[in-house]
């Protein structure tokens, strides 16, 4: 319960010191959360971002594997200064606990 409250505060006051935003915007990385969960609907929609993986990936984007509870926990986001061009789920990698995903964007 103490995690979910710190990750909110987080995504909360990184909108806070970017809701002014201009320039391209990427906020990349893992959140330990899942898609539909607060920390991502805030960032996605106060800050106007798209994730990369539901615009484009395929399949269920499983990042992280904890004695087979699948979840798809690391996230790329994106401001529609750019186009994306594709992105992929990095499964052969191997020098973290989480599969890293991998996206080529195009600025607009």
């Amino acid at each position: 319960k103490y995690n979910y409250a710190y990750r909110d505060a987080e995504a909360e006051a990184i909108c806070d010191s970017l809701a002014q935003h201009t320039q391209p915007l990427l906020i990349c990385g893992d959140f330990n959360d899942v898609s539909g969960s607060y920390v991502l609907n805030t960032l996605q929609h106060t800050l106007g971002l798209k994730d990369a993986w539901w615009e484009r990936g395929l399949g269920p984007g499983f990042t992280f594997d904890d004695q087979h509870l699948l979840l798809r926990l690391d996230h790329l986001l994106y401001s529609s200064h750019f186009e994306l061009l594709g992105v992929s789920l990095l499964s052969e990698a191997d020098f973290s606990a989480h599969e890293p995903l991998l996206f080529d964007l195009k600025i607009k």
